[in-house]
């Protein structure tokens, strides 16, 4: 090698080391001492959420509610015709009209649960003395639920109270799709919730009052968030859905990863749904490097509240040796196989020995 060729070798490594030295700003860590917090977080396999969580726990198909048809039949013992029984509605407030007796709320309770509620409430208000009630619920109302996003057949679905419930949304719809994200949003048409539908039921005084109560302002649609990954780490949440409500699906959004420098291919990569891409996944999907000598890869990753990215210097070989040494990747990472002042060397070589070779040619 000539004296002119060495010199140039020399200059070129002292600039870049010169240049690397004063670069370094923000957070900079090895791979192998990387803070649990800015680890990227493995995906989550579309079929291994569990979503069985999102069903109505304990629901009965007997409990009254809004709209329901139910037949009503109150006796003395003193009647001299044959007692025939009332057909009524339950109002959209939760109450049913008992002749003589009045407004008594029943959403929410079982059959048994609204006689001993008129019972009680004829007895308090004069009416009757020990009236002998009985009611049967004739006809329950279905819940037209709106299922769009990203599901297999997004559509209007009418589901039964009883497995109204974002479960049963998403099984009529066919399930999740295979772009479908973790993220859910419920649009519920009306979040009025009647005390009898939590706890023991309002008796006396307190049926009274709720049963004579009418909202001035109607209630305003609420949207509730749902993640699944929350949710298979033990999440719980309110998921029961009402008629109107609307589910929303919202698809994965696109991840991807950029690789540059000394690699074949470099470009951005999209990450599939549910699957997780590493360091050597990564520069394969680059073509290789293209010297096997290059060996520091750098990764910049954005962290949420820091201004300055965070860099992770990673090694190649010891990615190879030792498989906790292969960065998880995250979405939005680039890649970066760095030059070297040993690779830079290795290039020079190889540019002039080609350039050597194509001077020796002749050209006639």
């Amino acid at each position: 090698m000539s004296a002119y060729l060495r010199s140039k070798i020399a200059l070129v490594a002292i600039l870049i080391l010169v240049g690397t030295a004063g670069c370094r700003q923000g957070l900079v860590y090895d791979a192998a001492t990387l803070p649990d917090e800015f680890r990227a977080v493995a995906a989550t396999k579309v079929d291994t959420i569990n979503l069985a969580r999102l069903a109505v726990p304990g629901s009965n198909s007997t409990v009254i509610g809004p709209s329901d048809v139910v037949e009503l039949t109150i006796a003395t013992g003193f009647e001299e015709r044959k007692i025939v029984p009332l057909i009524v509605r339950v109002a959209d407030d939760g109450t049913i009209q008992v002749p003589l007796v009045g407004p008594v709320a029943v959403a929410g309770l079982e059959p048994a649960e609204a006689e001993h509620t008129i019972t009680n409430l004829a007895i308090e208000r004069g009416v009757y003395r020990s009236p002998s009630v009985a009611l049967i619920v004739k006809h329950q109302q279905s819940n037209q639920v709106t299922v769009i996003g990203a599901v297999e057949s997004p559509d209007v679905y009418e589901l039964p109270r009883a497995s109204s419930d974002l479960l049963g949304a998403l099984a009529m719809a066919g399930g999740r799709a295979e772009d479908a994200g973790p993220h859910i949003e419920i649009l519920r048409k009306n979040q009025l919730r009647l005390p009898g539908l939590h706890g023991t039921p309002p008796q006396g005084r307190a049926a009274d009052k709720l049963a004579s109560y009418t909202p001035d302002v109607p209630a305003q649609p609420v949207s509730t968030r749902v993640n699944l990954d929350l949710i298979s780490r033990g999440q719980v949440g309110d998921y029961r859905l009402g008629d109107g409500d609307v589910v929303m699906v919202f698809p994965q959004d696109p991840r991807v990863i950029h690789v540059m420098g000394l690699v074949n291919k470099p470009g951005q990569f999209e990450i599939p749904p549910g699957e997780d891409v590493r360091l050597l996944d990564a520069l394969a999907l680059a073509g290789g490097r293209t010297l096997q000598i290059a060996d520091k890869v750098q990764v910049v990753r954005k962290v949420a509240g820091q201004s300055d990215p965070l860099v992770i210097n990673v090694s190649v070989s010891n990615a190879k040796a030792h498989g906790a040494a292969n960065l998880l990747l995250a979405s939005g990472d680039v890649v970066s196989v760095e030059e070297t002042p040993t690779t830079l060397t290795l290039n020079l070589l190889k540019s002039f020995v080609r350039f050597g070779v194509s001077a020796t040619t002749p050209l006639f």
